[in-house]
């Protein structure tokens, strides 16, 4: 999706709604991912009774959702990351603090 701007402040609804419509994708491919593994495990309705050498490969884990947000935190930036955390709610943030 192309925002179009170069700055969020320029249009924050478009921007929130462009993050929202991003996270239902990514959130569309992990249950299309799970439904695929969970349909092909049922299939194997003996797969406890097989030799292990015959046992299906493992589920591949989901890649995780990876959100680098912009850095701004005050005012309306406050908003946006906020709105942004609330949306996602993310199991772990990590802050990288560059030099200058």
């Amino acid at each position: 999706m192309y925002y179009g701007a170069n700055s969020s402040k320029y249009d924050p609804i478009t921007y929130l709604s462009i993050i929202s419509t991003l996270l239902e994708t990514y959130q569309s491919i992990v249950q299309e991912h799970q439904d695929h593994y969970e349909q092909n495990d049922d299939d194997n309705d003996n797969y406890y009774e097989r030799p292990q050498a015959e046992q299906p490969p493992p589920i591949p884990p989901v890649p995780p959702l990876i959100v680098n947000t912009t850095g701004w935190v005050k005012s309306l930036g406050f908003e946006l990351l906020t709105g942004l955390l609330d949306a996602i709610q993310p199991t772990d943030i990590f802050q990288i603090n560059g030099t200058s």
